[in-house]
Parts: structure tokens; C-alpha cells; sequence
């Protein structure tokens, strides 16, 4: 009988290094997992990591306490986060001090590497077995020809330390047949498994037959399939055996290894949890075992989305919902997380001369410099900048009055300061030719003191201006009425007659057509550029506190505790997130709100326009206030609780407060208008009953 062993294949145990990169000290916190096929450390008791980065190496021992090693068994350690090639080699040894194993790997770390893993294999090779047979030659009695001998058995015992599976391979003549037990399963470490050999003779003589008997390559142990599926966010992943798997990732592992799976949730994101029974609540880590098929869903869940911004062109973009206020810089991409179902609103700042051309992407409604987007899924925006159009009134007459629309143009040219590129024409009409057709295609003024002035032809045909174009009165011709149509234009610019002029501090219609004046009058322009499609940010103070108007009416008998309840809960409902919260602005109210109306300096309304430069008077309301929450424009003559006095100089008494917002239905409460049009704050004020219901203006405060 011959004994021919086969190589067998290494038994494994598995190193796992995972870095973690959350704790407040330098460096990388290292987790190794060590596991071993056969479930049981045999004779391993004691590992030696050998740990070599580029900066430095170490060593550390895993030691039993007594007899050998338990596995799966965990140790940690730290390294200096440093970016390179990261070596780990293992040494096992027995009791006794004797090598029994070893295994290294190798990793390359990156600069700022969240986390990493490493899969390390040790060389073990198991010792064969021992082979007990019987001789041949002591087959007793003889076997006649034609009838069979009696089964020889020959038994093989496993000495090794892992599971094997021999194979039997017989050779000679077909008058030897064999059957066998061990085939077709591994045999257990110290078990045994018998071949037994029969002889049935076809002719008279002695024959000799040799079986082989082999180890069958492999440790016994059946690989197994590990599917791993992730259901998540961009930024999800797990980790298993040095795969990053973002996806579906699969691998082949010894059947009964144990595979750690740690859960990493990207921003925005939580570990919703394993599919597998073994990993059970909402730690990150797994230790699972691996046999068959095996597959594991993880699962993510999104408690915030990302909102990501580009800016392309001389401009930056900041967040109202941003509580730190940060801006996303030119010519850069930004990433903003928030809850998800929140609608932050983008506010565009071009740089000085520039505007605002477009907001595209995920922008639900667009008004002016801001986008407002809806972040029930991942949301990504692009605002571009480029030059600007302007708009000035000329510091001179023209010589000799308009005589043609080439003249004024050309008077324009003359009078453009040299910081306003671009090409410039007079707002001016001639029978036939309405101005708002010789700027077509263009968008975007800001007028001569940096404030935006118009956003489309539309804004002025509709007398929506920002700001006025000047701060001085001064009157100049356009030949054009508020609805865009010619007006008065001197007989076609002959001399004679009258022309329509309109007034450089409205923000109204009356900034075209305030009044008409005689041909002989000195004539000023109203120039507008021509050449870009930009629409010109708010210059509002840093520190401007947001204001809108309530969409609610609430009773002058509790305008106060009603007009705060629906200023936050407008303010919520369009994610105007911030530090301080907004308040209904009433003179006279508990909180002497009064007091802080006429203390504030500078407003913003939520579209970038800044209507209040300093403390609020009856004359220094630069722009009307009459946008809601939401971004929308306040339509016709709209009533608003305010109190005061009408010049904002004082509180106002109970006659005007309905007793402090708190007279029942009796008595009477202070009111303004909120028009669309029009930049009077205060100056249309009236008494209401105080059972009548008005909106309130809410600022955020202090």
C-alpha cells in the first residue's frame, strides 16, 4: 500500500484593520478582527503585529491568558494619521514559543481617509494525516476463481489540525474493487475513515494491486459566497474584507468564517440596520457568519439632503437657512446639508458691476437674486454671474432738448461714467416706437447708487422698481407712459408742445410719467444699458434683518400672540431658518416692539432689496415692503397693524394700539397699507375698530 500525500491547501485566519477616524486625538484609532477557519485557536497563543507605516513601526502581542487564543478575538490600536503604504505582518506562535503561522499585507492610506481595511491570510499548512493499513500478501484463505475474498480494510486517520478530505486512487486489475468512506466529506481532526479492498479472481495465479491515497487539496472547509447589497445615499458604504462597497459587492470566504461588516453612513445619513439576524439594533459593526449563500442587505436612512451649488462667473451664494451665514465663494462648488423636506432659499451677490444671469437647476421659484429649493431628494444649483446693465439719470441737460432718439443716445454716450460698460440708450419713446422696444433682449439695471433698479421690462412697464433711480428730484423726458405706450413726445421731438417726464425718486408709475412739461424746459435722460441679461443683487447691509408680511390677518384685539404665532409659522413653513426668530413689529406691543421698530437699522426683504437704510421714518422708505414668506408679491392695498405715530418719533397711546392688542372688540388700532407699488410705509395710516383683521410685518430680531 502506498501513501501519496497532495499538497493541502493553507488553512486562513483573517486580520481586519479598520480605521477610525472620530476621536478628538491625532492619529488613526486601528480595530483588528482576527478569526480562524477551524472556529478554535488549536495551538496559537500569542499573535505578534508587526505595524510599519512611513513614518514610523511598532509591535503589538496578543497574548492568552492561559492555554490558547479565543476566537474571533478584537485588539486596538493607534498610528499616525500620515497618507502611504501601511504594512501589517502577523506572527502566531504556540505556548511554547514555537512559530506555528504568519501572514502580512499591505495598504495604501490617503490623506484624510475616513476609513480602511485590510484582509491579511496566514501561511499555515497543515501536517498530513497517518495511514494504518493491511498488508496484502496476508489475504487468507486463498480466493478461487470465481468467488470473492473477504474485505481487507484500510483505515486513514486524520493528525493534522484542520478538517481534510482524502480521496482514494487505486491502481492495478480490474479484479481488485474498492468502496470507501472517505470520499464525499471531510474527515474531522483525530478521526478516522476506512477503504475497503476485495478480490475476486478470473483465472488461477497471484496479482498484486496499489491504492494511492491522497489528501484532497483545500482544508475541508467548502467556500462559501457573501453577498453584500447597500440601500442608501450617495456616501453610504460598508466595509468587508478591504472592500469599500458602495452598491452590490460579493466575495468568497471559507465556509463558517466569521466576516466583520461595518456600516459607515455617508453625510445626511443614519444605519438604518442589517438585514441579517446577527447584527442586530443600530451598532455600525457585524460579525457575521459566513456558510452558503449568503446575502445582506444594510440599509440607510436619509435624515438630511445635500444641497450643492456652483458658482460660475463673479458672484457668491449664500444660505438664509444657514444659520453660520457662510457664502459659497466664486468660481466654486458648495455643499449644504438640511433636513430633509426643508426649502432653503439661495440668495445670489455678485461681485461690484456685476449681476446675477440665471439660476439653473433644482430651483422651485425664482424672484430676483434668490432660488428657493425643495430638498425632498438631493438638490444641486448653478447661479451665473456676469457684467451688469446700469441705469443713471444725466448731471446735464441736453444742449438744445431732444431733436432725435439717435441724439439722445448719443448724449447717453457721452454722459456714461467710465466704471458702466456696455452700450446705453435714452428711456425715451418717439410716435411709432415705444421705448421698452429698444432694449429688447435686455435685463438687469442697477441704478447709479449701487441699489437694483429694475429686473426685466416687464418690472418697469409695471412700475415694480426695486429702488427709485436717483435720491435727488429732478425730473427728465421720456416721452413714455406708465403702461409703456407713447406719451407726449414734443410734436415727434420737433420742439413744440409738451413731453412726458417722469420723476427720479419714484419708485412708482411716476417714474416715467409724473407729469408733462413744455418743449422749452431744460430736458435730462433716463439711461439704461442695452447689452446684458443680469439681474442686479441687493447691496443690503450685513447685518439687515429679513422682514415679510404676514400672509395671515389677525384681530387688533390680539394682533400681538396671533401675529407672532403666524410670523413663525410662516416663517417655517418657507425655511427661513436663522438665530433669531421673527416678530410681529406693533408699537405699543408687551415686548415694546415699538421700540425696536424704531430702532432697527436696516431691513431686507426676502427678494435682497434693502427698503430701510437706517432707523424706519415716514420718509426714508427707499422701497415698498410688501413680500410674504413665501416670495410672493403683496397684491392691492392691503391693511397692516402697525401703531406708532406718523412720524415715528414716539409709542403710540391705547387709542392707537386697541389698548395694547388687548381691547376685545372695542377701540381702536393704527393701520397702514402694504401696496405693491408705492413706497409709503407709513404715511397712508388710518384708525381700524380693533374687531377689524390686518396683516402684520414680521422682522427678525434682535
Amino acid at each position: 500500500m502506498q501513501y501519496a500525500p497532495r499538497p493541502v491547501r493553507r488553512s486562513l485566519v483573517s486580520l481586519c484593520v479598520l480605521a477610525a477616524c472620530s476621536s478628538p486625538d491625532p492619529g488613526i484609532a486601528f480595530a483588528v478582527h482576527v478569526t480562524t477557519n477551524a472556529g478554535t485557536g488549536t495551538d496559537i497563543a500569542r499573535l505578534e503585529l508587526q505595524v510599519t507605516t512611513p513614518s514610523r513601526s511598532f509591535e503589538q502581542i496578543v497574548e492568552a491568558e492561559s492555554g490558547v487564543l479565543t476566537f474571533p478575538l478584537e485588539t486596538t490600536t493607534r498610528l499616525a494619521s500620515t497618507a502611504g503604504r501601511l504594512t501589517v505582518a502577523i506572527t502566531a506562535r504556540a505556548a511554547d514559543g514555537t512559530q506555528v503561522d504568519e501572514g502580512s499585507g499591505e495598504l495604501d492610506l490617503a490623506e484624510g481617509m475616513p476609513s480602511a481595511s485590510l484582509n491579511v491570510r496566514l501561511k499555515r499548512t497543515p501536517p498530513p494525516g497517518t495511514l494504518t493499513a493491511t498488508p496484502f500478501w496476508q489475504l487468507a484463505p486463498p480466493t478461487k476463481v470465481g468467488s470473492e475474498s473477504s474485505p481487507i480494510a484500510v483505515v486513514f486517520t486524520n493528525g493534522g489540525f484542520a478538517p481534510s478530505e482524502p480521496l482514494l486512487l487505486p491502481s492495478g486489475t480490474s479484479e481488485f474493487s474498492y468502496a470507501s468512506t472517505c470520499t464525499g466529506q471531510p474527515v474531522p481532526v483525530n478521526g478516522s475513515c476506512a477503504i475497503s479492498i476485495v478480490f475476486h479472481p478470473t483465472v488461477a495465479g497471484r496479482r498484486r494491486a496499489n491504492a494511492g491515497i491522497f489528501i484532497v487539496e483545500g482544508d475541508g472547509i467548502d467556500d462559501a459566497q457573501l453577498t453584500v447589497h447597500v440601500v442608501g445615499q450617495p456616501g453610504d458604504h460598508v466595509t468587508f474584507l478591504g472592500q469599500d462597497c458602495i452598491g452590490d459587492c460579493s466575495a468568497s470566504v471559507p465556509s463558517g468564517d466569521v466576516v466583520t461588516l461595518r456600516a459607515l453612513p455617508g453625510p445626511g445619513s443614519s444605519l438604518g440596520g442589517f438585514s441579517a439576524g446577527e447584527c442586530g439594533g443600530k451598532s455600525t459593526a457585524c460579525l457575521l457568519p459566513v456558510t452558503g449563500q449568503r446575502e445582506v442587505t444594510v440599509t440607510f436612512d436619509a435624515f438630511a439632503h445635500p444641497l450643492t451649488v456652483l458658482t460660475a462667473g463673479p458672484g457668491s451664494v449664500s444660505v438664509d437657512a444657514d444659520p453660520q451665514r457662510r457664502a459659497c465663494p466664486p468660481n466654486q462648488t458648495c455643499e449644504w446639508w438640511f433636513p430633509v423636506g426643508a426649502r432653503p432659499v439661495l440668495r445670489a451677490a455678485p461681485d461690484v458691476d456685476r449681476g446675477l444671469t440665471s439660476f439653473q437647476g433644482a430651483c422651485a421659484t425664482v424672484e430676483r437674486d434668490t432660488c428657493k429649493v425643495d430638498l425632498s431628494a438631493p438638490r444641486s444649483v448653478t447661479a451665473g454671474f456676469g457684467a451688469l446693465n446700469f441705469s443713471f439719470v444725466t448731471s446735464a441737460p441736453m444742449d438744445g432738448g431732444v431733436t432725435s432718439l439717435a441724439d439722445a443716445d448719443a448724449w447717453c454716450t457721452a454722459m456714461q461714467p467710465a466704471s458702466n460698460p456696455g452700450v446705453y440708450r435714452a428711456w425715451l419713446s418717439a410716435p411709432g416706437l415705444p421705448a421698452a422696444m429698444r432694449f429688447a433682449g435686455a435685463y438687469g439695471w442697477q441704478n447709479s447708487e449701487g441699489r437694483p433698479f429694475a429686473d426685466s421690462i416687464e418690472d418697469l412697464l409695471g412700475g415694480r422698481l426695486a429702488h427709485a433711480a436717483g435720491s435727488e428730484p429732478l425730473a427728465y423726458a421720456t416721452g413714455t407712459l406708465a403702461d409703456g405706450g407713447v406719451g407726449q413726445t414734443c410734436n415727434g421731438w420737433t420742439g413744440t408742445g409738451t413731453y412726458t417726464a417722469g420723476e427720479a425718486t419714484l419708485s412708482t408709475e411716476g417714474w416715467t410719467a409724473a407729469e408733462e412739461r413744455p418743449c422749452s424746459e431744460p430736458m435730462y435722460l433716463l439711461c439704461l444699458g442695452a447689452s446684458f441679461r443680469s439681474l442686479p443683487a441687493s447691496q443690503a447691509p450685513p447685518t439687515a434683518h429679513r422682514q415679510f408680511i404676514s400672509r395671515a390677518q389677525v384681530a387688533g384685539s390680539t394682533a400681538y400672540p396671533d401675529g407672532l404665532a403666524a410670523c413663525a409659522n410662516e416663517a417655517a413653513d418657507a425655511g427661513l431658518v436663522g438665530a433669531f426668530p421673527f416678530t410681529p413689529v406693533m408699537a405699543g406691543t408687551p415686548s415694546s416692539m415699538g421700540t425696536l421698530l424704531f430702532g432697527l437699522r436696516g431691513h431686507r426683504r426676502l427678494d435682497g432689496v434693502d427698503p430701510i437704510d437706517g432707523v424706519i421714518t415716514a420718509s426714508n422708505v427707499a422701497a415698498p415692503m410688501n413680500l410674504t414668506a413665501d416670495g410672493r408679491d403683496f397684491v392691492g392695498l392691503e391693511p397692516l397693524w402697525v401703531g406708532g405715530s406718523t412720524d415715528f418719533t414716539r409709542l403710540s397711546d391705547a387709542s392707537e394700539t386697541c389698548d395694547d392688542w388687548d381691547a376685545g372688540s372695542a377701540g381702536t388700532g393704527r393701520a397702514t397699507l402694504a401696496p405693491r407699488q408705492g413706497n409709503a410705509f407709513y404715511e397712508r395710516s388710518f384708525l381700524l375698530p380693533c374687531g377689524s383683521r390686518a396683516h402684520v410685518l414680521c422682522v427678525e430680531g434682535p
